[in-house]
């Protein structure tokens, strides 16, 4: 009988068998090109396996997770190990600070500009965002060569990048963002608990700011004085409408007004102010004195009314809403079901 046909590996079998060989490799590896080299291998061979983005994520973080377990990092303040670079980059305060970090996950990312920044110095330049090296070397690229050397070059050379290059989504830094401190300490550890670059970070909190601005945009033109007013003060998903707090201030400054003319004494009656809209509509105060400038000038008009019918001076007027708790305030749901004839 002929054999059944082998299964054919499935890709989690295949990227393992992939991250398996690079780390074997990584073992014997005696310096950084052959480290590189390894790397950028190995990464692209998970990205042709799984070519789709949303999709990589979760193999690289695979791929950097079982390198980080093979070459853990090494403290500080003992000799830098073989094969490893000092930097504070991309940790938690979980997690530590400085460190000497395995070179494998110097290329292992996918800001592949790093690919091509070999060696400390480089990195430093990178790390510091310096405009030109300080060093020897960075002065004698800019002379003539001399017809003959005897200098010895360094065994890693850094590649030499571009100065002043324009930025791009690919090379942009934190730095470059010039964000505050807290909001830096933020992000960072953002990243690293997200196992995603920088760009692919900014990517996706542009494309979630864009849809939270956008559906505000669509409310704007919500039409609020149809919704009941019990529904609009309560339910959650008017909380954070942007038109809810307007709306809300609005009924209740009529549910005061219709509280007064019901009112036969003045000790039952209420003035129009900031602290009772308020409580009345549940809204921040920030947010009421905000929308308060919409009405200003009714509100104005109807606590002077309320002076002229009973004498009050601004004082009186002022500790007229201090009354005995017993005294009830104006019920805005009953009052202002809705917002339809206001």
């Amino acid at each position: 009988m002929p054999n059944k046909t082998a299964k054919n590996p499935s890709i989690p079998e295949r990227t393992q068998v992939i991250i398996n060989k690079a780390i074997e490799d990584l073992k014997l590896a005696k310096n950084e090109k052959t480290i590189r080299e390894i790397i950028i291998y190995s990464w692209q061979e998970l990205e042709k396996l799984v070519p789709n983005e949303n999709s990589f994520r979760k193999i690289r973080k695979e791929f950097r997770d079982a390198l980080k377990a093979t070459f853990p990092s090494r403290d500080t303040t003992k000799a830098k190990p073989k094969g490893y670079y000092r930097t504070s980059a991309g940790q938690t305060a979980v997690e530590g600070g400085d460190r000497y970090e395995h070179l494998s996950l110097w290329y292992a990312t996918t800001n592949k500009q790093r690919w091509n920044i070999i060696g400390d110095i480089a990195r430093t330049k990178y790390f510091t965002s310096l405009p030109k090296l300080p060093n020897n070397e960075q002065v004698q690229e800019q002379v003539k060569p001399p017809i003959k050397t005897t200098v010895e070059q360094p065994i890693e050379q850094p590649v030499e990048q571009p100065t002043q290059a324009p930025l791009t989504l690919e090379t942009i830094t934190l730095e470059d963002l010039k964000l505050d401190p807290e909001t830096t300490k933020t992000v960072t550890a953002a990243l690293a608990h997200s196992h995603m670059s920088l760009s692919d970070f900014l990517q996706q909190a542009c494309k979630v700011y864009a849809k939270t601005v956008m559906g505000r945009v669509a409310q704007e033109n919500d039409d609020l004085s149809i919704v009941p007013t019990e529904e609009l003060k309560e339910a959650s998903k008017y909380n954070t409408h942007p038109g809810r707090a307007t709306e809300l201030v609005r009924r209740a400054i009529k549910a005061i007004k219709i509280h007064n003319a019901a009112a036969t004494e003045l000790a039952y009656k209420w003035a129009i102010t900031q602290t009772l809209l308020q409580e009345l509509t549940g809204s921040r105060p920030g947010k009421v004195k905000e929308i308060l400038q919409q009405f200003a000038s009714d509100i104005e008009n109807y606590n002077a009314q309320l002076k002229a019918d009973y004498g009050l001076d601004d004082t009186k007027l002022k500790y007229l809403n201090r009354k005995d708790k017993s005294i009830q305030k104006p019920d805005l749901v009953t009052l202002v079901p809705d917002g339809l004839d206001i």
